[in-house]
């Protein structure tokens, strides 16, 4: 059994006997699938200590890199070797397991005059470039560029800007929610050539410039969520890229920085939301005059579209985390519901089921069930039936409370009221009743 033929199959025989025959035997084999794959990741760490987002601007400057690579395939690799020519990096890694991972760290470059004078060779950065090598693989290569800024000649330095880009509440869209703005060139040749260089923040999108005309946008891809208090807030250069700028006659270049504000979103409830009123009807209990147990449960949503307004929770999602009633919270805790109670005067018996007359289930997902377990047992001499209202026996306080997934509250913390109503029933007598007669006889008298 196994592969120790080196055939590309898992071999597997088995043999069957008895007392009266000779053995028999029947054979299998599994291909075996060999994916042998292996990359490198070139990152810089630091330029003149001034972080990963640096740029050259003198001799003698320090740029500091780490080289990853990683086995990505299924087979172990052998020989594995890591070279950077720029930094004087030979190193033999050896042998990478399936999904491991090894850093060749703290390799370092120090800057030149010549690369000043050159500027990087003429295109306005260091380039370098590391190579990765195994037993198995093929060689893989990465390349990273770090930025030189420079004035040559007498000409006058270029002077650029970018206006910053402002997206507000993007986070109700999330994809494909694009910002763009021109780079502000002023003096210079007139010619330009624009690159984003060190893009140091992708979590939240991407950006991209047209190198021509210098136009820089930004696409957000996944929304903004804080870890602060609640309540939406702005995220100021929340991203941010670099872009270089090179004046094609001159060979000047600037250096300049876009970033980008977003505006987290939070739960939103429109001024004409009203939760539609569940409602039930004594007459279906089991001893009402229109037994119905079907009817004795009725669900809602917030999201329904029975209700009128509307109601989101934004783009950062978010749930439904209790229940208020007269101002004393049930809490869903780690739980995915809850169930509160009803006495048969109306009033909370909060989680306490004894005694009830009826019960609300609601859910984190922002749905909820009202069910009628027993008739009401107001107090006060109406006649007729009459709709009684839970919701106004518990002072209109029956609220779903609930957060976005970063902490913004609903309705800043005051929820969402329901509206639980139940019909009372009364004593009915049919049209057509009649009281059976009463009849004696004198003749029966002693």
């Amino acid at each position: 059994a196994g592969n120790p033929d080196g055939d590309g199959d898992i071999d597997n025989t088995a043999t069957a006997d008895s007392d009266q025959t000779d053995p028999v035997s029947d054979s299998e084999a599994v291909p075996i699938t060999q994916n042998s794959s292996l990359s490198i990741d070139k990152q810089v760490i630091d330029v003149g200590g001034e972080g990963p987002t640096g740029a050259v601007n003198a001799a003698g400057q320090v740029i500091i890199y780490n080289l990853i690579v990683t086995n990505n395939g299924n087979t172990t690799l052998t020989g594995v070797t890591v070279v950077d020519p720029l930094t004087g990096t030979n190193v033999t890694v050896g042998t990478l397991a399936p999904l491991e991972s090894s850093t060749v760290s703290d390799q370092t470059y120090t800057t030149t005059q010549n690369d000043i004078d050159t500027a990087g060779g003429g295109d306005g950065d260091i380039d370098n470039t590391a190579t990765a090598n195994s037993d198995q693989t093929d060689p893989v290569t990465d390349s990273e560029e770090v930025p030189i800024i420079t004035s040559l000649g007498t000409f006058a330095p270029l002077n650029a800007d970018i206006p910053s880009l402002l997206t507000e509440d993007k986070n109700t869209i999330l994809e494909n929610d694009t910002d763009s703005v021109f780079v502000n060139v002023r003096g210079g040749s007139g010619s330009f050539s624009f690159r984003l260089v060190n893009n140091t923040d992708p979590n939240f999108g991407t950006w991209s410039i047209n190198e021509s005309t210098g136009e820089i946008s930004f696409t957000q891809t996944s929304a903004f969520q804080h870890s602060e208090e609640p309540n939406p807030q702005t995220q100021l250069k929340a991203s941010f890229v670099n872009v270089l700028v090179s004046d094609l006659v001159t060979r000047n270049t600037v250096l300049l920085r876009a970033v980008v504000d977003i505006t987290d979103d939070g739960p939103t409830v429109s001024t004409d939301f009203a939760t539609a009123a569940l409602t039930l009807d004594e007459d279906n209990l089991a001893d009402g005059s229109s037994p119905d147990s079907n009817a004795l449960s009725v669900s809602g949503s917030l999201f329904s579209n029975d209700n009128t307004g509307s109601f989101s929770f934004g783009a950062d999602g978010g749930s439904i985390t209790g229940i208020a009633i007269n101002g004393v919270n049930t809490s869903l805790g780690s739980e995915t519901s809850t169930t509160v109670f009803f006495a048969q005067n109306g009033t909370s018996l909060g989680t306490t089921s004894s005694g009830a007359a009826a019960s609300l289930l609601v859910n984190a997902d922002g749905t909820y069930t009202f069910s009628l377990l027993n008739n009401l047992l107001l107090d006060g001499t109406n006649n007729g039936q009459q709709t009684e209202s839970l919701s106004a026996i518990n002072n209109n306080s029956i609220v779903l409370l609930g957060q976005d997934n970063d902490g913004d509250l609903i309705n800043s913390g005051n929820g969402i009221a329901l509206t639980l109503n139940v019909v009372d029933d009364v004593p009915t007598v049919s049209t057509d009743f009649a009281t059976a007669a009463l009849t004696l006889d004198e003749d029966n008298l002693a």
